[in-house]
């Protein structure tokens, strides 16, 4: 069992400065030490380690649902995130507004994560909850908190259908295994409802009707839209008795008044009751090494709330669960890849990285009032599947970025197309560069063509016109869907084990292979749930 709260403060107190001394020693051992000794390929590192059974790296929705599934089997499990926790009383602005105009909107970094709107700029760096990763032809925004995406994402969630999870998928995870009991599962754990009627008519929605009438008109199905909101906070936001929030278009910095249900409020919160879990917040891996006693050890740097390295440690531990996103797995498995840190991880590591389609329009001069505000969440959500070649899921955004009505609706069109990403190893920084390469950035032109045919196709039947702005019409250099460079049976087998590494396993959006056919969420957290189950059931 872990220490208890109040004596890991006094151990921390008393043995800062020797625990640091000691992972600062075993680091060096790691990556200064020459002709360190090697067996079965593997590396006998020796030094002062953190000693525990399974670690988890990072708590978006993979990592809090491994959590919840590894203690409640009766697991001791220690979780680390680079992000810090953040808690709201629902009167009070704890995260920046809509707009990032303050530094907690941005990860260590002076610019607003924004992929539109005014630039802003801070005075200095902080640890907020959104990092713009830049890499070649597409930037990537990532969570950086407790919760993950769960903080950071618009409370959409969407189902792919049948015949485009099978063509996504390829046949290595059954359609209707997960329709029958994961997806259910998930939209339980994370009291996700719809609507009710009586908010939905608010005039603050008054742009979700204009959605559907102006889809439907077009010829295309519209589906609602489940959403993990506490819609008795939304209402308070509106009556005043919350901050505004979700009404003044909060969502990806996180939302002040609480009113979105997030992986803290559910899943962490389940695993936390078992007295099983350890987090340890504001931690950045940097590398994972299989070591000869075939322990797994983790080198993470504990940092303060400007970055700066507190301390340095190591753990050793017989079993990772790789959670940090698309991004940060692929980060460091690809990192551990070409410094063979971890051998015989195979060449689809680091591969088949996609921006799940993402292009963003925006439609201007409509004939009726959309509302100069636009409450989060989005309502609706729309398909076009009359192209098989390319079929289209489209979310709707609230545009709250403007005091007048500007009589606009967003629109995020989610589509397929089979050129990846890849992760390559950049010695010079020690890290892992994504690079989108041309012939993606063509095949995603050729997407946004026929996504324009379908707007053009709305806009002839219901009026109005492209509105630029929102920068580059279409905006598709950026995405919040990062999925891939740890592919199901492909860098994995088909339940999430690193193959050709044992204890080894991947649990987020890093699995799905460069697109989920519409919001990923509902996908990976269901996909989460049935490998914890498989792996729970076969490997302890």
């Amino acid at each position: 069992m872990f220490l208890p709260k109040a004596n890991q403060k006094h151990l921390e107190r008393r043995d800062f400065l020797k625990l640091s001394g000691m992972a600062a020693a075993g680091l060096a051992v790691a990556r200064c030490t020459p002709n360190i000794p090697v067996l079965n390929n593997q590396r006998c590192l020796t030094g002062s380690f953190l000693s525990r059974k399974i670690i988890i790296i990072g708590s978006g929705f993979g990592g809090s649902i491994a959590a919840r599934r590894l203690t409640e089997s009766g697991q001791e499990v220690t979780l680390l995130e680079r992000g810090r926790e953040w808690t709201t009383d629902g009167t009070t602005k704890v995260f920046s507004d809509a707009f990032g105009t303050d530094n907690r909107a941005a990860w260590l970094s002076l610019e607003n994560p924004l992929p539109f709107g005014l630039p802003i700029s801070y005075a200095r760096k902080y640890i907020g909850v959104l990092e713009k990763f830049k890499g070649q032809n597409m930037s990537v925004n990532a969570a950086a908190c407790l919760g993950g995406g769960s903080v950071t994402f618009g409370g959409i969630w969407a189902k792919p259908s049948a015949a485009v999870f099978n063509r996504i998928f390829s046949g290595s995870v059954s359609y209707t295994e997960l329709d029958t009991s994961y997806f259910p599962m998930v939209l339980q754990d994370m009291n996700c409802t719809e609507i009710p009627d009586t908010l939905a008519q608010h005039p603050l929605f008054r742009y979700k009707d204009i959605f559907k009438q102006h889809n439907e008109a077009a010829g295309l199905q519209t589906v609602k839209l489940q959403n993990n909101f506490d819609w008795s906070v939304l209402q308070e936001e509106i009556n005043g008795t919350k901050v505004k929030s979700a009404v003044a278009g909060e969502c990806v910095f996180g939302t002040n008044s609480g009113v979105k249900i997030t992986t803290n409020d559910t899943y962490l919160k389940r695993a936390k009751e078992t007295g099983r879990l350890e987090i340890k917040t504001q931690t950045i891996v940097r590398e994972i090494v299989l070591n000869c006693d075939n322990r797994y050890l983790i080198y993470a740097d504990e940092i303060d709330e400007s970055g700066s390295v507190t301390a340095s440690v190591i753990y050793s531990c017989a079993y990772v669960f790789l959670a940090a996103g698309s991004i940060g797995t692929s980060v460091l498995l690809t990192k551990a890849k070409a410094k063979n840190t971890i051998p015989y991880l195979n060449g689809f590591v680091g591969q088949g990285w996609g921006n799940n389609g993402s292009s963003l329009f925006l439609r201007g001069g409509i004939n009726v009032a959309t509302g100069a505000q636009q409450s989060f969440p989005p309502v609706y959500a729309a398909q076009d599947v009359s192209n098989p070649d390319m079929p289209f899921y489209i979310e709707n955004f609230p545009f709250n970025f403007s005091s007048i009505d500007l009589r606009a609706i967003g629109y995020n069109f989610m589509g397929l197309h089979n050129s990846r990403g890849i992760f390559k190893y950049n010695a010079a920084t020690d890290t892992a560069d994504l690079i989108y390469p041309q012939r993606s950035l063509s095949n995603q032109q050729v997407m946004n063509a026929a996504a324009k045919a379908i707007l053009d196709r709305i806009i002839s039947q219901n009026g109005g016109a492209l509105n630029g702005l929102l920068g580059a019409i279409p905006l598709d250099t950026s995405t919040y869907h990062p999925l891939g460079g740890a592919v199901l049976a492909k860098a994995t087998d088909d339940y999430g084990r690193i193959k050709n590494n044992a204890k080894l396993y991947v649990i987020d959006g890093a699995l799905l292979p460069g697109a989920a056919g519409c919001n990923p969420a509902w996908t990976i957290c269901a996909l989460a749930e049935r490998n914890m189950e498989h792996i729970l059931n076969n490997d302890f």
